[in-house]
Order: C-alpha cells, then sequence, then structure tokens
C-alpha cells in the first residue's frame, strides 16, 4: 500500500515539474517576447526594424532554437516588384537592408504570391543538397548578403509568415521542429506590434519629408518668381542645385535647365554644378549654348525632348561621350577642366530629364539617379514650369523695353538730326550716336560717318573718339584687311560686314592709318597699339556708312549689329538733312556773293568823278569781310601805257591810300 502512494506522489512530483518547467518556459516566452515589445515601442526610425530582428533572433537561441541563420522581414511594394528586406544574420552578427526583386526567380515569386495574399498565410520551402549552391549562384546576381556558411550547409530552410502587407521570416540551417516554428509563430503578434510603429514611423517620416520637399520647392518657386530679367533664370538654377542637394541626393553632380526652342541653332542652358559628393566643395555655375547639331549625344537629348515620354535617361559613355566631351570643351572649357581635374572624364555618366513646357530638368550623376531622385526633379520640372513662363514673361518685357529704348535712342539721334542748322552739326550727330550706343549698353570706343563712299576712292570720314581723333578726316585708301573688305563690300552692293582683327592685324592698320590722322596725341597711339584687337561691324547705305569698334576683339552680336542696322536706316535721313543744309548753305553763299557784288556795283555806277573810286575799294574791303575773306586791303592799279606811269589806291586796316 505503501508502495503504491509513492508511485502515486512520484507521478504527482513529476508532473508538478513538468507543470512548473512548462510555466518557467512559458515565463521566459513571454519574457522575450516582451523584450522584442520594449525594443518596438522604442522604435524612432524605419531602421530600427533591423533591432527587431536582431532581437528575436537573439531571443529565440535562448530559448534554444539552434542554427539560425538569419531573421527578416518583407515589407512588399507591388507597383516595383520589390520587397524592402531588414535582415539580421546571427553567426556574422551582420545587419542589412535591401530592397530585393521577387520577380525574377520561382521561389521568390511563389513565396510573394503567398505571402500577399493575406494575413495567417505562410510559406516553408526548403532547399537541399546541389540545390542550395544553385540557390548561392543566384543569390550572386543579385543585391542580398551572400552567407558564406552556405557553402557547407546541407539545407537552407524557409518559413515566412504573413500579417498582409509585410511578412515575418525565419530561415535555419537545418529544419524547425514543430514545437520551434510554433514558438517563432509567438512572435508574430510582437512583430505586428512593431510594423504598426514602423508604419507609424515611416508616415511621420514621409510627411516631414513632404514638407521638406514642398519647403525645397516653395524656394525654387519663390525664387522663380522674384525673377526681374531672364538672365537671373541662371539664380533659379542655383537654387534647384542647392534644393536637390539638401534633400540628400548624394549622386547628383550638376542641376541644369534646358531651353529647346529659344533658339533655333542652340539649346540654352543654364547649369549648377559641384564634381564628387563631398558637399563642402564648391558650386560652379554657368550659361552656356549647346549647338542642336553637334554630336549623338545633342541628337538624343532633342529626339528624346520631343518624344512623348516626359522622363527619360541618356547613358553617356565610350565613343559617345568622347564626342560630346570634344563639344563641352568648345562651350564650356570650365565644366571640362574641372571634370579632367577631378578624374571623372572617362567614367560613364547618366543625364536625367524631366520635361516642362518648353525645356527640361537635367540632373548628372555617375550612378543611375535613384527613384527618389527621379520623383523630386520630376516634382521640381512642374514647379519650374512657372518659372518658365515667368521667363518667357520677362523676355516679351525686356524685348518691349529694350525696343522702347532703342526708338528712344533714335529719337534722340533723329530730333538731333533735324535740329541742324549748319552741315559742320554732323560732328554733333555723330557724338549723339556715340551716345546713344552706350547708353544701350553696347560697348562702343569709337564710330563714325563714311560719307559718300560710292562716289570716292578714300574715307571722308566724321568720327566720334574720346581719345583726340579729329572730328573729320579723310584717309586714302591702303592696302588693309580692313579696308579690302570694305571694298569688296562695295562693290557686292552688301549692306554690312563685320571684321575682327587679331592684335598684329589691328597694329599692323594702325600703323599706316595714324600717317593720316594729324594732332592725335602719342598717348592715344600708344593706347590703340596696346589694345587686344579691333572688332568693327558697318552698315553701308545709298551714300553713306556708319561703323562701330571696340578694342577689345570681341565681336558684336547679332542683336547689336541688328541695332546697328536701324541706327544706320535714321541716319540716312541725317544724311539727307546734312545735303539739305549743304545746298542751301551753297545757295546762302551765293545770295550773300550776289548782294556784295550788287553793293560795289551800285557804289560803283555811282560815282560822279575818280576820286570816288577810293569809296569803292573800302566796300570792296568791306564785302570780302562779310563774306568771310580777311584781306589785309584791296588796292587798284590804273596803268597809262603811254607815259609808263600807273596809279595806285588802296583800302584797309591801315586806311585809303593813293599813290600816282
Amino acid at each position: 500500500m505503501h508502495k503504491n502512494k509513492d508511485q502515486v506522489l512520484k507521478k504527482h512530483n513529476a508532473e508538478l515539474k513538468i507543470q512548473v518547467a512548462e510555466k518557467v518556459r512559458q515565463l521566459k516566452i513571454e519574457t522575450a517576447l516582451e523584450r522584442v515589445r520594449v525594443v518596438a515601442m522604442r522604435m524612432k526610425q524605419p531602421d530600427d526594424m533591423l533591432k527587431i530582428c536582431k532581437t528575436i533572433s537573439q531571443q529565440l537561441k535562448k530559448l534554444g532554437v539552434k542554427e539560425i541563420r538569419n531573421i527578416q522581414t518583407a515589407i512588399f511594394y507591388e507597383h516595383r516588384g520589390t520587397y524592402m528586406n531588414y535582415q539580421y544574420y546571427a553567426k556574422h552578427n551582420k545587419t542589412f537592408i535591401t530592397d530585393t526583386i521577387y520577380t525574377d526567380h520561382k521561389v521568390a515569386l511563389d513565396f510573394a504570391a503567398q505571402m500577399l495574399k493575406g494575413k495567417g498565410k505562410f510559406y516553408i520551402t526548403h532547399i537541399r543538397g546541389k540545390k542550395v549552391k544553385d540557390w548561392i549562384a543566384y543569390q550572386k546576381k543579385t543585391n542580398v548578403f551572400i552567407d558564406k556558411y552556405l557553402y557547407t550547409a546541407s539545407s537552407l530552410n524557409y518559413y515566412w509568415y504573413s500579417l498582409g502587407p509585410v511578412a515575418l521570416g525565419i530561415s535555419t540551417y537545418f529544419p524547425l521542429t514543430e514545437e520551434e516554428e510554433n514558438l517563432f509563430k509567438r512572435f508574430l503578434t510582437v512583430f505586428e506590434l512593431a510594423y504598426r510603429r514602423y508604419l507609424d514611423i515611416e508616415q511621420a517620416e514621409a510627411q516631414a519629408r513632404e514638407a521638406k520637399i514642398e519647403a525645397a520647392l516653395e524656394r525654387i518657386r519663390a525664387r522663380a518668381l522674384a525673377m526681374h530679367n531672364s538672365e537671373e533664370l541662371i539664380d533659379v538654377a542655383k537654387v534647384l542645385r542647392e534644393q536637390m542637394g539638401l534633400l540628400g541626393q548624394p549622386e547628383l553632380e550638376t542641376s541644369a535647365v534646358h531651353l529647346y526652342e529659344e533658339d533655333t541653332e542652340n539649346i540654352l542652358s543654364w547649369r549648377a554644378f559641384r564634381l564628387g559628393t563631398d558637399t563642402k566643395s564648391k558650386i560652379s555655375y554657368g550659361h552656356m549654348a549647346i549647338p542642336k547639331k553637334s554630336c549623338a549625344v545633342v541628337n538624343e537629348m532633342m529626339t528624346k525632348f520631343y518624344g512623348k515620354s516626359n522622363e527619360y535617361t541618356i547613358d553617356v559613355s565610350g565613343v559617345k561621350q568622347k564626342e560630346w566631351y570634344k563639344v563641352l570643351f568648345k562651350i564650356a572649357p570650365d565644366v571640362f577642366n574641372a571634370m579632367k581635374k577631378n578624374n571623372s572624364i572617362k567614367e560613364k555618366r547618366f543625364y536625367h530629364f524631366s520635361k516642362f513646357s518648353g525645356g527640361a530638368l537635367l540632373m548628372v550623376a555617375s550612378q543611375q539617379p535613384s527613384e527618389e531622385t527621379i520623383y523630386l526633379q520630376k516634382r521640381a520640372a512642374k514647379v519650374f514650369d512657372l518659372a518658365y513662363h515667368r521667363f518667357l514673361d520677362l523676355q516679351k518685357a525686356e524685348a518691349q523695353a529694350r525696343e522702347a529704348q532703342i526708338e528712344a535712342a533714335l529719337e534722340r539721334v533723329r530730333s538731333r538730326t533735324m535740329g541742324m542748322q549748319k552741315s559742320e552739326e554732323l560732328k554733333e550727330v555723330i557724338q549723339v550716336v556715340y551716345e546713344q550706343f552706350g547708353h544701350l549698353n553696347i560697348k562702343i570706343e569709337h564710330t563714325g560717318f563714311v560719307m559718300d563712299y560710292k562716289a570716292r576712292d578714300d574715307h571722308h570720314l566724321w568720327i566720334a573718339d574720346p581719345l583726340g581723333v579729329p572730328s573729320q578726316v579723310t584717309i586714302p585708301y591702303f592696302d588693309s584687311v580692313y579696308y579690302n573688305r570694305f571694298n569688296e563690300a562695295k562693290e557686292k552692293g552688301e549692306n554690312f560686314f563685320a571684321i575682327n582683327l587679331t592684335f598684329d592685324e589691328k597694329n599692323k592698320f594702325y600703323q599706316k592709318l595714324f600717317e593720316y590722322v594729324p594732332g592725335l596725341p602719342e598717348e592715344s597711339k600708344k593706347f590703340y597699339f596696346n589694345c587686344p584687337g579691333l572688332a568693327a561691324s558697318t552698315v553701308l547705305l545709298d551714300n553713306v556708312g556708319l561703323y562701330i569698334e571696340n578694342f577689345s576683339g570681341i565681336p558684336y552680336s547679332d542683336e547689336e549689329n541688328a541695332t546697328l542696322m536701324r541706327f544706320g536706316k535714321v541716319f540716312q535721313q541725317t544724311y539727307t538733312r546734312f545735303l539739305d543744309l549743304k545746298k542751301a548753305e551753297a545757295q546762302a553763299r551765293e545770295a550773300r556773293i550776289e548782294a556784295s557784288l550788287e553793293r560795289v556795283r551800285a557804289s560803283a555806277m555811282a560815282m560822279h568823278h575818280s576820286d570816288e573810286l577810293s569809296n569803292v575799294l573800302t566796300i570792296l574791303f568791306e564785302q570780302f569781310d562779310v563774306l568771310g575773306i580777311r584781306p589785309v586791303d584791296t588796292h587798284l592799279d590804273l596803268f597809262d601805257w603811254e607815259k609808263n606811269t600807273f596809279n595806285y589806291r588802296a583800302t584797309g586796316k591801315e586806311g585809303a591810300r593813293v599813290i600816282a
């Protein structure tokens, strides 16, 4: 009987121990779950999901689960065919975050399909023997961590459990027992808490990020609206580059604005660039005109811009890159030299464009731009569309203001022309022309009229020059680049020509020219000889020419030459006025001469005796003075050839004198 009692007691104690052990085990499990729960509640950023994976791995190990390879999560993005994979590898004690593609392998595709069916679904697969090595070979083609322990493992086992858009998984080197599987499932509840925390953090970060993006876009928008002239587009490009940098786009080197329809021959580009990812390195800014038919890269830019896609990337490498860099060196040597200095001249580049009406935003990077970077530029392009319309409005306003300035300048020339009272006032007209070019910000250091050029072989000039050149000078033809081109234009009937003399050509020309310029100070000659070059534009009208010159050797632009043509047409009116005045002056002179002759004639006819001849001489002397002839005296000699005598009568400053 005692024996039976002992057996019952032993059985009871054994059951009690089992119950206690189970309670202890459950307590350990709850403690493990609580530790994961605490880590979950302390999450402050999405990357803290790695701490969840590590904590789960550590707690499972404490609970007796052996041969854990990794704990990982999968947050699915179906539209991309990827999942964000947070992983902790136990034996390596390493964490990784990878954006993993699940559409390129049957196992990955089956796993994703099962998980996306919804909460409560699970996916288990066992990869054994040779297939483990096949799996490693596949993984090497992806961006995942390659686990060296797999090379000696006999199997690789995946256990995934879905919570809807997210899944929690464990992989092991040996299959889990049923008890271990159930234990792992218990961590799903606390992981779900971590995921909700993850979503909250992600949402908060997204909102903060959106606020930051909006602030950046607002700065671009504000700078665009603050533009007062179209040249400030470079400042908008500068703000664009700064804001894209502040939004954390490490691959970004250059931000640029391309306009495709403002110029028939060129793509107009405003750029802001920094080579490399060092945020302390200086950003450079500039503007360039890219010839539309210069190379394959530019042709591709044009083709893509006029294509259907609003977002496109051009791969710039190899022969195509070398050809493009030759063009770039010509139009923007600063960019090319900076790239060369930074040893990035041979590296492959990605040019990503985001279109807006009339142009595109461009980013240049050494790696394929991320989706977020493309998304940011796409949004910036929508904002920049506002800047472009502002640019067009300013261009129109500037053109109207410029036209008003030109018309005002022409009117001043016209008014001074119509105000001429004497032909010699032409020197004042050319001075007004000189001043008006200056008011229009056209670099001018010398200008002149070429009078009656078709009827003359020499150059009769009326000049405005601040260095002491006479206002009127005549230069005979001599062999020179300048005058030979002038004569060629005259012979061909051209109405315009431009020249650009080098330093040596300019000095050879002036060496001969100064022989015909009297009184030019030596200091002025020294200035002309020391100038770097000579750029001149000449408009040839029916009878006269108008030319402008600068001594920097920088040719005048098409717009400046067009303005010169308009001044030339106004000067044609000046020339007509000049001829009218010359004719009127000649007529007035003739009238004064006739009047003077008539006075002398009347005095002579009024004589009553020979003694009054002195009075006639006095009137003759006075009339010469009236006509601007300044004689010392006038005299009359009367010869008596028979008596061989003469009678001398004189009147002048010394009075009347008679000598017999």
